[in-house]
């Protein structure tokens, strides 16, 4: 298992990025919101266990990239419990999103 985080290049807003990922890998994005996360972001859960957090790349506080050595990246993606690998999941966010997405980490996680 993996925690994933990809940065995509898209502009596009938080809840249709959100939407189309839920769309077609079967959660509905809930819409929250947390400093931590840069304000308001989407929260979903897919029915095998995986977890997708979209949020900006934005730090509210510092009012800064929160990836700052990743800041042409407007937009972030979190999986978490995948068993996808770094370029099973770019290749799946650039289908589903017709964009370009960049893996910034890949944290194993221990069962």
């Amino acid at each position: 298992m993996n925690r994933l985080t990809i940065g995509i290049e898209d502009t596009s807003p938080l809840d249709e990025i959100a939407s189309t990922l839920g769309d077609a890998m079967g959660f509905a994005p809930e819409k929250r919101d947390s400093v931590h996360f840069g304000g308001t972001y989407y929260l979903g859960r897919t029915h095998a266990g995986e977890e997708f957090t979209v949020f900006a790349n934005h730090d509210l506080v510092d009012d800064a990239p929160a990836y700052p050595d990743h800041a042409d990246l407007r937009v972030v993606v979190r999986i978490h419990l995948t068993d996808l690998d770094a370029d099973e999941a770019t290749a799946l966010l650039d289908k589903t999103l017709g964009t370009h997405s960049r893996v910034l980490f890949v944290e194993p996680l221990r069962g």
